[in-house]
């Protein structure tokens, strides 16, 4: 799945220098101990264009990159194989960016601040912002109010420390698009220019066209090489040494390696299913009768609780008789399935409400705050909200269009709850104010799609995972396994173990994954700074860990 347009057409580039190392296999250790200044070459994980490359630049983007496909995806959690892709596209992304910006400079090709205005919030933007899913309408179209919706609420004051973290990441987010919006512009006026800067002349045009018209006829005779004996020719020593150093780049080969390895899975083992057993059912009397649900269930579960409303088509499978079939109070489970326990309860049943709302507001600043009241009574006396709109409210982009910030759907993270608990529980046409410390915003309900059954559930879920004694257990026994291991007893010490001995080949240092070993670059780093028949101490992460020898290099 595409996660950003990136740019394109690098080839335009002519004259371009790019010196780095591997990078995949120097992200792993830079810090280790030594000299500040040799610590700090060690940080520099490439050179492009004259300019340094530090790695925690370089991982700060990959960050950067993780929490935008979040939030492009909906998904909370990145398997090994989209990492990759976002570490290898974010590089790419990086050389390009360099290499495009160092070339527009010696040129004097910029972009404007009023231009990147335009492009971003302005009447010309970009498809890179239309495209958004995070700007988008009630019908998956690219919306203006959503778009300022959003942008409002990066200025909002945070009143905890989650909402502080949402709006960082919606910042960050922003700054990825800005970013990206700004580079391809300058692509688009690079590649423009290349293009209108290379043209055929005269000359050109009519060599082009005699050379179409000459034409010869040729007779030739042909002897296959298998016709010719052997022995009529001869080869020497010299001729066959001159014609290899001539041609052995092109044969030439990366680096790779084989290794031998024993993986030692980190699961659950039976201690930790009994000791599951016992504390959900420990906890399933408090979750029935607690007046704390929110409390217990944040404390506790695997999902958090948050007061979402749960529709037919959003409630978790399994839950979806008991969510529409029960009443306010009933509980379900504790229930065993995929290693994990799950007991739910019915907050409040019997829930109609709409999935989105269409909102219109006047924003008032502090220094205007007392107007408040004068125009909510003259809106309720028929006065024309949007004409009221246009003069008063300090939000130029929304006040333009008569206020209107357009739908806001339920459930959606990162929108301030008080608006969304107010505006949903208001009938169309209705007033409502809300005050924080920006101001005073005088919103009413434009229209709303229609109500549909919801239920309020909180879902206490927990899965069972390998406990400390579990870890250090298998540990332990990839330890004692690795303790003075040498290259000849590792298959027979394995196989009198019962440990399955598994090759890896053509290991190459840009290796990102090998077989179905997560974080694999641990050994690919070991592996190149070390000798064959050499045998790892214990290399460990979640959920493997993994001794092995090196075969080959």
């Amino acid at each position: 799945m595409a996660v950003l347009d990136k740019i394109r057409s690098k080839g335009v580039l002519l004259v371009a220098t790019v010196g780095f190392a591997l990078l995949a296999f120097i992200v792993g250790d830079f810090l280790n101990s030594g000299s500040s200044y040799f610590n700090k070459s060690r940080e520099v994980v490439a050179t492009i264009e004259g300019e340094d490359i530090n790695i925690k630049d370089y991982t700060a983007s990959i960050e950067q990159m993780t929490e935008v496909y979040k939030i492009e995806t909906g998904k909370s959690e990145l398997n090994d194989e989209m990492t990759t892709q976002l570490r290898n596209s974010v590089w790419e992304s990086l050389v390009n960016e360099k290499i495009l910006n160092a070339e527009a400079k010696k040129i004097g090709l910029t972009v404007s601040a009023d231009e990147l205005s335009d492009r971003l919030i302005g009447n010309n933007i970009h498809p890179l912002i239309q495209q958004r899913r995070a700007f988008a309408g009630e019908n998956g179209q690219f919306s203006r109010p959503q778009l300022v919706q959003f942008l409002n609420s990066l200025q909002q004051t945070p009143t905890s420390e989650e909402m502080k973290q949402q709006i960082e990441k919606a910042k960050s987010y922003w700054k990825f698009w800005e970013t990206t919006v700004k580079n391809s512009i300058l692509q688009e006026k690079y590649t423009t220019l290349i293009s209108k800067a290379v043209n055929a002349n005269s000359i050109d045009a009519k060599m082009s066209y005699e050379g179409r018209k000459v034409s010869v006829d040729v007779a030739y005779v042909v002897k296959p090489y298998f016709a010719v004996s052997d022995s009529a020719v001869k080869v020497t020593s010299s001729e066959i040494k001159d014609r290899y150093n001539k041609e052995k780049e092109q044969f030439k080969q990366e680096a790779n390696c084989g290794i031998n390895y024993v993986a030692f899975e980190i699961k659950p083992m039976k201690e930790d299913f009994t000791e599951a057993e016992k504390w959900i059912n420990g906890l399933s009397e408090e979750f029935k009768t607690t007046t704390d649900v929110a409390g217990l269930v944040n404390s506790n579960s695997d999902i958090m609780y948050t007061g979402k409303n749960y529709t037919v088509k959003t409630v978790p499978f399994e839950l979806k008789t008991f969510a529409f079939g029960g009443k306010t109070g009933d509980v379900y489970g504790p229930t065993f399935m995929n290693d994990t326990y799950t007991m739910a309860r019915i907050m409040e049943s019997g829930i109609m409400q709409s999935d989105s709302v269409k909102l219109r507001h006047i924003f008032l600043l502090p220094k205007d705050e007392a107007k408040a009241d004068s125009l909510v009574a003259a809106i309720h006396s028929g006065a024309d909200f949007g004409a009221l709109a246009k003069k008063y409210s300090a939000v130029k982009q929304t006040a333009d269009n008569g206020g209107e910030i357009g739908w806001l759907q339920d459930g959606v993270d990162g929108i301030d709850k008080e608006i969304t608990n107010s505006a949903f529980s208001k009938g169309v046409n209705e007033v409502f104010t809300i005050k924080n410390a920006q101001g005073v915003q005088i919103m009413q309900v434009m229209d709303k799609t229609p109500a549909r059954p919801k239920v309020k559930l909180a879902i206490l879920e927990r899965k069972v995972v390998p406990s400390s004694k579990t870890y250090s257990k298998i540990y332990n026994d990839a330890k004692e396994f690795a303790a003075g291991m040498t290259a000849e007893k590792f298959e027979t010490v394995a196989k009198e173990k019962g440990y399955l001995v598994r090759p890896a080949t053509d290991i190459l240092k840009s290796t990102d994954k090998i077989a179905d070993i997560p974080q694999s670059r641990k050994i690919v780093q070991w592996v190149f700074k070390s000798d064959k028949g050499d045998v790892s101490d214990v290399i460990d992460w979640n959920p493997i860990c993994c001794c092995h020898h090196n075969r080959n290099k």
